[in-house]
């Protein structure tokens, strides 16, 4: 009444490997009363262990002839060889010059050839490094930094570079959000954003969609808020004083909208802020800058966290709620996947900070540090 399951032919193969493997495999299976009992059968294990040590045998003598065949071609090539150099040494002089001219000229088809195959992988190398597909959503072509403050210099940016404008990744996010909603029909006029809400840089190269959601990991939703430029205006104060209060993140960013900021020679009453401008129509519709609008109002895209009146940003809880629309079927890394998908090749964006000065008086107040003391010293790191 006992049956043993014949072993299929990989099985035997691995037995190879040793007993354990033989007798791993040797399992009874007697079913009784509905359930399966595995018991041992002592005349198979040797059958079986017989037809490993056979197959072990079979696959030693294969490789010794493999190994020998192996030995015997090589020998015959050497041979071979042997003899070519041999009757090219008996030839005349001519001959051989002739030969020499043709072998030079085969190493030169062999080096045009080479050449051809580098170009070949140099093409490819650029097609694979310049070609968008639903994994690599853009090209970046050089590394964009990400600062808070400007001159901080942290995450790649220079402290020269980033001295006078800030970082450029926050810049690029609200582009890339202004951008994808004109795309959706969606009317606005400008970008304001906060320097906490971009936490990586953008390397150059291919920019994937982990790349971005490691610039964007939180996962804010989206907003466009009504407001009027005097409220803009103190938007931007706020986030200013934010920053200079202790909280670097408070910084503000945006686009469609430019500023100047000045720690040392402005006091906090008359705010930090100024010369701040905008385009008329919003982004496309003039290239020319003008002076914010106290009166007019504008449509602001930012995120839901600012939108709240977080992060120092409290003008915003003044804002009413019918002059918020909140678009919940955007994320704030949605929009910007949405946008480098469309562009391919992602651009560097105009930096929302037109000129900065004061970093010492900045870093020497709240933070109680001085611009040579070192990134870290001074709680940035």
């Amino acid at each position: 009444t006992h049956h043993i399951r014949q072993a299929p032919p990989c099985m035997t193969r691995n037995m190879m490997k040793g007993p354990l493997l033989i007798l791993m495999t040797v399992l009874l299976y007697t079913k009784a009363g509905g359930s399966s009992v595995i018991r041992w059968d002592a005349a198979h294990v040797k059958e079986l262990e017989e037809i490993g040590i056979v197959a072990r045998k079979e696959a030693i003598k294969h490789k010794k002839s493999k190994s020998s065949k192996s030995s015997k071609e090589k020998e015959t090539k050497s041979s071979k060889e042997k003899k070519s150099k041999s009757s090219k040494g008996s030839a005349p002089a001519a001959a051989a010059d002739y030969d020499n001219e043709e072998e030079e000229d085969n190493n030169t088809d062999n080096n045009n050839t080479d050449t051809n195959n580098e170009d070949d992988n140099e093409n490819n190398q650029s097609t694979i490094t310049t070609e968008c597909s639903d994994v690599v959503l853009a090209i970046a072509p050089v590394t964009y930094c990400n600062d808070w403050i400007p001159g901080i210099g942290r995450k790649e940016c220079d402290n020269d570079n980033s001295a006078s404008r800030g970082g450029e990744v926050c810049n690029i996010v609200s582009m890339a959000w202004l951008r994808a909603l004109k795309q959706d029909n969606v009317h606005v006029d400008l970008v304001l954003n906060h320097a906490g809400l971009c936490h990586d840089v953008i390397e150059q190269g291919p920019v994937t969609k982990s790349d971005i959601l490691n610039v964007l990991p939180e996962g804010f939703g989206i907003a466009i808020v009504h407001m009027t430029g005097s409220d803009i205006k103190k938007a931007l104060q706020q986030g200013a004083k934010a920053a200079y209060d202790g909280d670097p993140k408070a910084y503000p960013y945006g686009y469609g909208i430019r500023y100047s900021v000045d720690y040392a020679n402005r006091s906090v009453d008359e705010g930090f802020v100024y010369n701040i401008q905008v385009k008329p129509n919003g982004v496309g519709g003039s290239e020319v800058w003008v002076e914010i609008d106290d009166l007019q109002t504008y449509s602001v895209a930012t995120s839901s966290m600012l939108a709240n009146g977080e992060g120092g940003y409290d003008v915003f809880i003044d804002v009413p709620g019918v002059d918020k629309d909140i678009l919940n079927m955007y994320s704030d890394a949605d929009l910007f996947i949405k946008y480098a998908k469309q562009k391919c090749e992602l651009d560097a964006a105009p930096y929302s900070t037109y000129s900065f000065a004061g970093l010492n008086a900045l870093l020497s107040g709240a933070y109680g540090c001085l611009e040579d003391r070192g990134l870290c010293e001074c709680g940035f790191c």
